[in-house]
This record gives structure tokens, C-alpha cells and sequence, in this order.
């Protein structure tokens, strides 16, 4: 993961947000993400949208 995205970013490129809809809460919540956390959350979103791409209800 690169360090010039926001992990905010890296989650809207991977379709698992739309960071159109999020508030400033949610960004910065998922800002606080570790590296680590934010591939864990990539890795569930693929797993289960195998076969479409619907973002991943996920809480913060």
C-alpha cells in the first residue's frame, strides 16, 4: 500500500466505499486504519463480492 493515498482512497479504489457518501467522521475513522487493517478489510470485500463488486457493510 502506497503511503500517497489516504487509506480512505485505497478503500474507494477497491470498491469496498464510496467516498462520495461518507461524512468527515467516517474518513477519519478509516484514516486511523492501520496498514494492516486496511488489507484486511480489502481482503473481506473481495471474499465476499467474488462474483459482483457491493460494497461491504462495514461499521465505524
Amino acid at each position: 500500500m502506497s503511503n500517497n493515498k489516504s487509506n480512505t482512497e485505497h478503500l474507494h479504489e477497491e470498491g469496498v466505499v464510496n467516498k462520495a457518501e461518507l461524512s468527515d467522521e467516517h474518513v477519519n475513522a478509516i484514516d486511523s486504519l492501520s496498514a494492516e487493517e486496511i488489507e484486511q478489510i480489502k481482503s473481506i470485500h473481495k471474499n465476499v463480492n467474488k462474483d459482483n463488486d457491493n460494497p461491504v457493510g462495514i461499521f465505524f
